[in-house]
């Protein structure tokens, strides 16, 4: 069952990356400011896809993996 210890983090990831998503964080940051002449707005979320992507892919990777050696206090 190691999909179970992955679904508490991708849970906790999903939440952050709805919130960081969600209309009032969106709203703060859509400024008329620039970066490298990109919309304030589209850099953020940008930066926030590709740090969800390497964050799930963290998650799903480098997750440990339970040990095959049986427990012996069962």
């Amino acid at each position: 069952m190691p999909e179970r210890r992955k679904s508490p983090k991708l849970i906790l990831l999903f939440v952050i990356l709805f919130l960081l998503l969600s209309y009032p964080i969106m709203k703060l940051v859509n400024l008329p400011e620039r970066i490298a002449g990109v919309p304030l707005l589209y850099a953020y979320v940008f930066g926030v896809w590709i740090i969800a992507i390497a964050a799930l892919a963290f998650t799903v990777e480098f997750t440990p993996k339970p040990s095959s050696k049986p427990d012996p206090h069962e």
